[in-house]
């Protein structure tokens, strides 16, 4: 006998507390990696230097982006040439503070860097 497996429809739920179905992440690939790159950013340990960027000064995603829907309700498509962009960088992932950003934005957009840390180590 045959058994065919079934296919899981409904939402999954994952450690960190995130909803997202598959059929979204497929749908809405292009969103779904920047909903879940900002996750990352704000949550991991992995990399230093996007921790302390991201996590250290206390950036987080809102609440009611942990479920990939209203995180897709209120931003809508993701145009093409388009990334996530925080309008206020000291705050957070967050309905009014995100918008779909060009490159050339989001360079206007950067905190300005420590020329001091620079300097070192590019003489380092």
């Amino acid at each position: 006998m045959h058994h065919m497996r079934k296919r899981y429809i409904g939402p999954m739920q994952f450690r960190n507390g995130l909803v997202v179905s598959v059929e979204e992440s497929r749908a809405h690939h292009r969103e779904y990696k920047s909903w879940s790159s900002a996750w990352t950013r704000c949550t991991s340990d992995i990399e230093p230097s996007i921790s302390k960027n991201y996590r250290g000064r206390g950036i987080v995603v809102c609440d009611r982006w942990r479920v990939f829907a209203n995180f897709l309700a209120d931003m809508g498509p993701r145009p093409d040439g388009m990334t996530l962009d925080r309008i206020d960088n000291d705050g957070n992932y967050e309905p009014g503070n995100c918008r779909w950003a060009t490159a050339s934005q989001q360079i206007r957009n950067r905190r300005p860097r420590d020329r001091w840390t620079f300097r070192k180590r590019r003489s380092a």
